[in-house]
C-alpha cells in the first residue's frame, strides 16, 4: 500500500495529477497468427513519424506486428521484403505488415553502419538473437526511428532494418521472413555508435523506464505469458511489470549469474491436456535420459533475461530421439555430418 499512499499524498499535497506515478504498461497484442512453424503471436506498435522531432499520429505512421523479445535490438521487415519473389509469389509479411521508411520523415538507415552490410551489399547471415536455432539470410541495415506503444512515442528506437530475407529450417526449407523483432531491452539502458561523433540509440523499455510521471514505468523490466494462439489464449506482455492473473500454480525462482538465467533442465514428460490419449498410457516422464548413458542428468539452458525468449531448445539427437519416441515427428537433420546432428525442439 506504500506506493498508492505516496500517490495519493503528491495529490493533496501538490495538486498534481494522481496519474503522475509510474505503473506498468500493457501491450496490445495482434488478432493474427503468424509463422510456418507456428502459430505464434505478436504485439502491435506504431513505427515512424511526420516529424523528427514529434510524432503527429498521421497515416505515414505504419501499424505492424512484431514479435516481443528474441533479440537485443527490434528487427522490422520493410516494403521491398518482398520484391523478390524467388521463394513465393505470396508475400507472407503483409499480415504483419511491412514499414515504408520512406513514409516516416524520422527514419534513418545511413547513420550507423551494420557489418557485413556496409551500404548496399550482399545477404549475409543475420543473428536472430534467440532463435538463430534456424539461420537467417537478410540484407538489413541498422536504423533508428520512433515506435509508438500505447499512446507513448519513443525516440531513436535501436532498429535492423530489412529489405530481403529469409529463415531455412532444419528439413532444408526456405521461407520468407514473415514477422519481425520487437526488442524488450539489453543489460544496457542504451547503445552508443561511433567513434568520433557519438550516436545514441535506445529500447521501448528502457526509455519508458527513464522518464517520469504517467507514461513512465516504475523498472527496466518486463513480464510476458506468450498465450496459446492454437487454443485461442491471447498473450500479456507488461512493461515494467507483469499480469497476476498469468501466475498459476508453482513459481520458479532462477539464480541471476552475470547476465545469464542458467536454468537447469531435468526431465521432458508428454501427456494429455485434454481427451483421450492416443498412446497406452495417460503420460510419460524420464525421457530426456532415457536410452542416453552419456547425458550427466541435466541440461543447462542460458537464457539472457533482457532479449533471449527461447522459442526452441537445441538438443543432440539421442535426447530428440527418446523425447519424441511417442510423437508422429520425423528428424531430416540425420542426412547431416556427424558432427553436425543437432536438432531443434519447440
Amino acid at each position: 500500500m506504500k506506493p498508492l499512499r505516496y500517490c495519493v499524498l503528491a495529490l493533496w499535497t501538490l495538486g498534481l495529477n494522481y496519474g503522475l506515478c509510474s505503473s506498468p504498461q500493457a501491450v496490445t497484442w495482434s488478432d493474427k497468427k503468424f509463422g510456418p512453424d507456428g502459430p505464434w503471436q505478436a504485439v502491435i506498435v506504431d513505427i515512424g513519424s511526420n516529424s523528427s522531432d514529434f510524432v503527429i499520429p498521421s497515416e505515414n505512421n505504419s501499424r505492424i506486428a512484431l514479435y516481443p523479445g528474441g533479440s537485443w535490438d527490434s528487427k522490422i521487415l520493410l516494403t521491398q521484403i518482398c520484391d523478390n519473389k524467388t521463394l513465393s509469389s505470396v508475400c507472407y509479411a503483409d499480415k504483419a505488415g511491412r514499414f515504408d521508411g520512406d513514409a516516416s520523415v524520422s527514419f534513418d538507415n545511413k547513420t550507423v553502419s551494420m557489418l557485413p552490410f556496409p551500404g548496399n551489399g550482399p545477404c549475409g547471415d543475420l543473428s536472430w538473437g534467440a532463435a538463430d536455432a534456424i539461420p537467417v539470410r537478410a540484407n538489413a541495415k541498422r536504423a533508428r526511428d520512433w515506435i509508438t506503444i500505447g499512446g507513448t512515442s519513443i525516440p531513436d528506437v535501436d532498429l535492423v532494418s530489412i529489405s530481403a530475407g529469409w529463415r531455412t529450417y532444419p528439413g532444408g526449407q526456405a521461407y520468407p521472413l514473415e514477422v519481425g523483432t520487437l526488442s524488450l531491452g539489453a543489460p544496457d539502458i542504451n547503445q552508443t555508435f561511433g567513434a568520433q561523433i557519438k550516436i545514441n540509440m535506445t529500447f521501448v523499455t528502457s526509455y519508458l523506464y527513464e522518464r517520469q510521471g504517467s507514461k513512465g514505468i516504475p523498472s527496466y523490466s518486463y513480464g510476458m505469458h506468450i498465450g496459446s494462439a492454437s487454443l485461442g489464449i491471447p498473450g500479456s506482455l507488461h512493461l515494467g511489470g507483469y499480469d497476476r492473473n498469468r501466475i498459476i500454480g508453482d513459481i520458479s525462482a532462477q539464480p541471476f549469474d552475470g547476465g545469464n538465467v542458467p536454468i537447469q533442465m531435468n526431465d521432458i514428460g508428454i501427456g494429455v491436456e485434454e481427451g483421450g490419449s492416443p498412446w497406452s498410457f495417460a503420460s510419460k516422464t524420464d525421457l530426456l535420459a532415457q536410452g542416453n548413458s552419456s547425458l550427466a542428468c541435466k541440461i543447462t539452458e542460458d537464457n539472457e533475461p533482457f532479449h533471449k525468449i527461447h522459442e526452441y531448445f537445441q538438443f543432440e539427437l539421442s535426447n530428440m530421439h527418446s523425447s519424441s519416441s511417442g510423437l508422429r515427428v520425423g528428424n531430416e537433420s540425420l542426412k547431416c555430418p556427424r558432427e553436425s546432428r543437432r536438432s531443434a525442439l519447440r
